[in-house]
């Protein structure tokens, strides 16, 4: 055998044995797919039902108990596309005569994995829907109390007729709340 024949065996034997070597390891890809989710929950100190009650203006100065108190939360699940937000609207079925009826939205900071959204500052309650909180993005609700969306209540007499005729019967209110893209 001459010098080239010899080249080329080993040539061909050192490419043989690099090609069929076996490695100890591999890589492949795993892909996560989230469904968009929507999911709001109305979680409260106990009931979730509120009264207000007629009260003697001379006892208090108030005829009518104006506040709910802070017991009421919104808990949000919202699972969005990147860049995408979510909002949630609240109007009255029916509205009181004579009554205001306001709501106050606050933003627990604290609370799930990313912004809450950006609530409205107060709002009249009325019977077409009205932008409560807005830009809601991903957020995993921790379905407790104080951990999402603090709702409270507020009453203001529109008219003073109501102080002349307590008659007025106001049976309930119902608040619908909605969460939309």
């Amino acid at each position: 055998m001459n010098r080239i024949q010899k080249l080329l065996i080993i040539i061909l034997l050192v490419n043989t044995v690099l090609i069929s070597k076996d490695y100890n390891g591999g890589s492949h890809s795993i892909t996560i797919v989230f469904p968009k989710t929507a999911l709001l929950d109305i979680g409260s100190e106990g009931v979730e039902d509120i009264s207000f009650s007629m009260n003697d203006p001379y006892m208090n100065g108030k005829f009518l108990s104006n506040s709910s108190g802070n017991r009421i939360w919104i808990d949000v699940t919202s699972i969005v596309d990147p860049g995408d937000t979510r909002n949630i609207s609240v109007k009255i079925v029916e509205p009181i005569p004579e009554i205001d009826l306001k709501i106050i939205c606050i933003r627990n900071t604290a609370s799930g994995f990313s912004p809450l959204g950006i609530p409205k500052a107060e709002l009249s309650l009325t019977t077409s829907d009205q932008l409560l909180v807005s830009r809601i993005e991903n957020i995993c609700a921790l379905n407790r109390i104080n951990s999402g969306l603090n709702l409270k209540y507020i009453t203001e007499i529109n008219n003073s007729k109501i102080e002349k005729n307590r008659n007025i019967l106001v049976d309930e209110i119902t608040v619908i709340y909605t969460l939309t893209d």
